[in-house]
C-alpha cells in the first residue's frame, strides 16, 4: 500500500509540478517586455508594506474576480495601466454579475460577464448619478442591484487613479492656452494640449497675472485673463480631485523623522516642480519610457537602481525595509489554489472508490490528500512568516485554517483504519472551505494589517485557533452526520460498518465540543482584558454559547440513551449549521464587537445552503420516524432508529 501510495504521488506532483511552471511562465510572459522584476517594487497600502505583484493580484481580483486577465498575469496587466494606460481601455476586466445594472447604463450584457473600461466611461456620467443616488439611502436598505451599482463605481474610481499615475505628464486637452499673449509669456505652444507639468513649471510666471486678476471686475476681464483662469481651474481641479491616490510607492522622511509613502501625484501636491528633482520620481518615469519603448534593458536597470535607492534612504534612517522575497515566492506557488485543486480530484477519485468504479483510485486519492495538505501547511507557514502572526486574523484566514484542520482530521481518521471515510471527510471539507476563502479574497489584501484588538499573539493564538479547531470538529462530525444519514434512509449498509461512522461522528464531535468550550472560555478572558468584561452578549459570542449548549444537549442525550447512532448524526448535522450561523450568519447582521469579521460575502449562498440543510433534515428526520413507527408496530421497539 505504501508503495503504491509513493508511486501515486511521485505521478500527482508531476501534475502539480506542470500546473505550477504553467503559473510562473505566465507571470513572466509579454508579448513586449518582461515586467517581473517590477513586481519586487516595494509600495504600501493599508498600513502594510508589500511587493507590487501583491498588489496587482489584488486589484485585478478586485475588478474581476480573477488574478489573470484574458490569460495575461495581473502584473502584466497592471504595468500596462500604469505605463501605458491607452492600451488596456479595451482589456474585459470589470466583473458586473448583475445584467441590469449593464442594461442601465447602456452596455449590452456579456455571458462573461465582463467589461472594458472604454464602456464604462463612455457611461461614466450614468454611473455616477445612479451612484451619487443610491449612497444618499442607508446602505442596510440597498438592492441587490444597488450594491452593484456602487460596487462598480468604486471600481471604476480606483481604475480612474490607476491609470492617472503618470497622467502629470499626457497633453490634456483642457490644458490648452488660448491667447497668444499667453503664450509667449509662458514660452508654450498656442492652442495645443499641455501637459500639467508643463504648466507647473510655469507656476511662477502664472501667480502675478492670478493676483492681478484677483482685483478686477468679471466685466474687465481680457480673453488673457480667462486663459490664465481656465489654465489654473483645471490644475486645481486635478490637483483636488486625484490629491494622493494609491499606488504609494515613494518613501519619504521628514524633517522628524515621520515616515511617508506617495504615489507620483502625491508628491507633486507636495512639493510642486522641487518633486521633479527627486531621483525616485526621474526613475519612475525613466521605467516608464523604457517600458514604452520596449527597452528592457533599460526598464530593468531603472527598477534596480529605484530598489537600491529605496533601500539606502530607510538605511539613512537606521531603518530596514522588508525583503520581499517571501511574499513573491507565496505569490507565484499559490499554495491553496493548487491545494483546492488537488482536493478536488481527490473528492472525484474517493467518490471513485466509494461506488467501487477503479480499485486504484482509492491509493490516488490518499496521495492527492497528503500533497494537498503538504501545500497547505506550506502557504500556511509563508502567510506566518510573510505577516509575523498566529495563522487565524481575518474571515478569510478562518476558511484557510479551518480547512487545513479538517483535512487534517480526515487524514488521522484514515489512519486510525476508518478507511475511506477519512479520505472523503478531507477532500470534502478542504476543497469547499479553500472554495469559500477564495470569494472571501476578492474583498481586498487577504493579508491586510491586524485590527488593535487582534494585535495580541497570545490570546490570537489561544483564543480564536481554538475555536476555529473547534468548528473544525463541528464540520466534520457534521459531514460525517451527513454521510450517516445518507446510507442510513437511502442504502442498506452493512451494521458495523454503520456502527464505525457513528463512533467517527461521537469522537469527532467530542473533540469539536471541548475545543470550542476552551476557545470561548479563552475568548472571555481576552474579552476582559481588552473591553473590561468577560461576557456582553455578543452575537458571535451568543452564538459560540448556543454551539456548545447544543453540544451538551446531543452529548446528554446520547450517553443517556435517549437517542441512538442517527440521532447523534441528526445532532451533528445541526451542529454544523449552527456553526455557519454563528461563523457567516451573524457576519451578515454587521452588529457586535466582532467587526473584524462583517463581510456581506456569500449572503444568498448562506440562506441557499440553510435552505437545503434544512430540507436534508426535514426528509432524513421524517423517513427516520416512519421507520421508527413500523418498528414499534411490529415490535421491534430494540431496532429503533432515532
Amino acid at each position: 500500500m505504501i508503495k503504491k501510495c509513493i508511486i501515486n504521488a511521485l505521478i500527482v506532483l508531476y501534475v502539480v509540478s506542470g500546473l505550477w511552471n504553467t503559473e510562473i511562465v505566465a507571470s513572466t510572459q509579454n508579448d513586449k517586455i518582461s515586467v517581473e522584476q517590477f513586481g519586487k517594487i516595494t509600495m504600501l497600502e493599508s498600513g502594510r508594506k508589500k511587493p507590487v505583484d501583491t498588489y496587482a493580484r489584488n486589484k485585478l481580483m478586485q475588478f474581476s474576480g480573477r488574478q489573470k486577465s484574458n490569460g495575461v498575469h495581473a502584473l502584466d496587466w497592471f504595468a500596462k495601466v500604469l505605463f501605458d494606460p491607452v492600451k488596456a481601455e479595451n482589456d474585459q476586466i470589470f466583473l458586473i454579475n448583475n445584467p441590469d445594472v449593464a442594461d442601465a447604463l447602456g452596455i449590452p450584457p456579456r455571458a462573461k460577464r465582463r467589461y472594458t473600461f472604454s464602456e464604462l466611461h463612455n457611461a461614466s456620467e450614468k454611473l455616477s448619478t445612479l451612484s451619487e443616488n443610491v449612497l444618499k439611502k442607508d446602505p442596510n436598505e440597498w438592492s441587490s442591484f444597488e450594491k452593484e451599482i456602487v460596487l462598480t463605481w468604486k471600481n471604476f474610481r480606483d481604475y480612474l487613479f490607476l491609470r492617472s499615475f503618470f497622467s502629470f505628464l499626457e497633453p490634456d486637452n483642457q490644458l490648452q492656452i488660448t491667447d497668444s499673449l499667453l503664450s509667449i509669456h509662458l514660452g508654450l505652444p498656442y492652442n495645443k494640449p499641455l501637459s500639467y507639468l508643463n504648466l507647473l513649471y510655469k507656476g511662477s510666471k502664472l501667480a502675478k497675472p492670478m493676483q492681478e486678476i484677483a482685483h478686477k471686475t468679471i466685466d474687465s476681464l481680457t480673453n488673457y485673463d480667462l486663459s490664465v483662469i481656465r489654465l489654473t481651474k483645471r490644475m486645481y481641479g486635478l490637483e483636488n480631485s486625484i490629491g494622493n491616490p494609491e499606488p504609494h510607492i515613494i518613501p519619504v522622511f521628514d524633517d522628524r523623522d515621520n515616515e511617508h509613502w506617495f504615489s507620483l501625484w502625491g508628491l507633486l501636491n507636495r512639493d510642486r516642480t522641487d518633486a521633479m528633482n527627486a531621483k525616485t520620481v526621474n526613475l519612475l518615469i525613466a521605467m516608464r519610457e523604457c517600458y514604452i519603448l520596449g527597452n528592457q534593458r533599460g526598464f530593468d536597470d531603472a527598477i534596480q537602481q529605484y530598489r537600491d535607492l529605496v533601500t539606502t534612504i530607510f538605511s539613512e534612517e537606521k531603518l530596514t525595509i522588508s525583503d520581499p522575497r517571501c511574499e513573491l515566492i507565496y505569490n507565484k506557488l499559490n499554495p491553496f489554489l493548487f491545494s483546492r485543486i488537488l482536493y478536488g480530484l481527490a473528492a472525484l477519485f474517493a467518490l471513485l472508490t466509494v461506488s467501487s468504479l477503479w480499485s486504484r483510485a482509492y491509493h490516488i486519492s490518499l496521495a492527492l490528500c497528503l500533497i494537498g495538505l503538504l501545500l497547505h501547511t506550506t502557504g500556511l507557514l509563508m502567510r506566518m512568516l510573510i505577516m509575523s502572526h498566529p495563522p487565524v486574523t481575518n474571515l478569510y484566514e478562518t476558511f484557510v485554517f479551518t480547512a487545513w484542520a479538517l483535512v487534517l482530521l480526515g487524514i488521522i481518521l484514515e489512519w486510525i483504519r476508518f478507511r475511506e471515510l477519512g479520505i472523503i471527510t478531507a477532500s470534502i471539507t478542504g476543497f469547499l472551505f479553500l472554495h469559500i476563502a477564495a470569494r472571501y479574497a476578492r474583498d481586498g489584501d487577504t493579508m491586510g494589517m491586524l485590527s488593535a484588538i487582534l494585535d495580541s499573539s497570545f490570546w490570537l493564538t489561544s483564543h480564536i485557533v481554538t475555536i476555529a479547531l473547534g468548528y473544525a470538529g463541528f464540520v466534520a462530525a457534521g459531514l460525517i452526520g451527513h454521510i450517516y444519514l445518507i446510507k442510513k434512509v437511502f442504502t442498506k449498509t452493512e451494521i458495523g460498518r454503520m456502527q464505525l461512522m457513528a463512533r467517527a461522528v461521537y469522537g469527532i464531535f467530542v473533540f469539536g465540543f471541548i475545543f470550542t468550550i476552551i476557545g470561548t472560555l479563552l475568548g472571555g478572558m481576552w474579552a476582559d482584558q481588552a473591553w473590561g468584561r468577560f461576557w456582553g452578549w455578543d452575537p458571535k459570542e451568543n452564538g459560540a454559547l448556543l454551539i456548545i449548549i447544543w453540544g451538551l444537549i446531543v452529548l446528554h442525550l446520547y450517553h443517556g440513551r435517549l437517542t441512538k447512532d442517527s440521532g447523534l448524526a441528526i445532532g451533528a448535522v445541526v451542529g454544523v449549521i449552527l456553526v455557519m450561523c454563528t461563523w457567516i450568519g451573524v457576519n451578515l447582521l454587521g452588529v457586535g464587537l466582532h467587526s473584524y469579521g462583517f463581510s456581506g460575502t456569500g449572503a444568498g449562498a448562506f440562506f441557499i445552503y440553510m435552505g437545503v440543510e434544512i430540507v436534508f433534515l426535514f426528509v432524513s428526520g421524517t423517513v427516520l420516524l416512519v421507520k421508527n413507527e413500523r418498528l414499534t408496530i411490529s415490535g421491534k421497539s430494540n431496532s429503533k432508529e432515532l
